[in-house]
């Protein structure tokens, strides 16, 4: 895995693109982290007791009040100082571009229009998640789709699948935290996380996944601010 940026702090809420259940062993074995993820994951064969081991928050998908007590429990624990990663797009895709980011979510991060102090905003930043190449080579559209768990794929024949693959090359981008100025809106916060995780997943695919490449451009197009760490 290469990495890109630096680790967002305690605290912060992640919003990212969503691959495969692979991102999460990923993501969970950089740093201490949670996840929000749907309810149904609870009973999913050992992700639901890895989940809840890394206290997962499940939410509630139906609208009302279910929506509230998600964006509570979602708020407190980032004002306690967990740090969530939020698969925001709702489902999966296969990574060549970031699908629109869910809002309602977001909403636990919002702030009131009135509040302009940053001591009070809880940091959102967008993070990217790119299979970049398999076995030292470039990894065609038609190979991404084959790694992402897509639709209602099963799990255990995509995890043998995936176990039993040649060494791959994944990238994550971590951005800095997005500006006080969108912060009042979750639609803009999901339309503004959106756009930076799209930007790098864009970049991840078009310079074709060579490392020296990314090192070079980093800075550039995608907006990413330092060199790539392999891990």
């Amino acid at each position: 895995m290469r990495v890109h940026g630096d680790v967002p702090p305690p605290g912060s809420l992640l919003a990212s693109n969503h691959v495969s259940w692979l991102d999460i062993v990923l993501i969970g074995s950089r740093f201490p982290v949670s996840f929000v993820a749907k309810s149904e994951v609870r009973t999913w064969p050992v992700f639901g007791q890895l989940a809840m081991l890394q206290k997962t928050i499940f939410i509630r998908r139906e609208r009302g009040r279910h929506t509230l007590g998600n964006r509570d429990l979602m708020r407190d624990r980032l004002s306690a100082g967990d740090r969530l990663v939020l698969f925001a797009e709702g489902t999966t895709g296969n990574g060549a571009g970031a699908m629109p980011f869910k809002s309602a979510l977001f909403s636990s991060v919002q702030c009131a229009p009135e509040d302009n102090s940053s001591d009070n905003t809880i940091a959102v930043h967008p993070t990217a998640l790119s299979y970049t190449a398999l076995d030292g080579h470039v990894m065609t559209q038609a190979l991404r789709d084959q790694y992402a768990w897509l639709g209602d794929a099963a799990l255990v024949p995509h995890l043998l699948f995936t176990l039993a693959t040649k060494p791959l090359t994944i990238d994550i981008a971590f951005h800095p935290a997005l500006p006080a100025s969108v912060m009042h809106d979750r639609k803009q916060i999901a339309r503004a996380a959106c756009e930076k995780v799209d930007a790098s997943l864009v970049h991840f695919t078009t310079i074709a996944g060579n490392e020296d490449d990314i090192a070079h451009d980093i800075s550039h197009d995608a907006g990413l601010d330092v060199a790539s760490e392999s891990r």
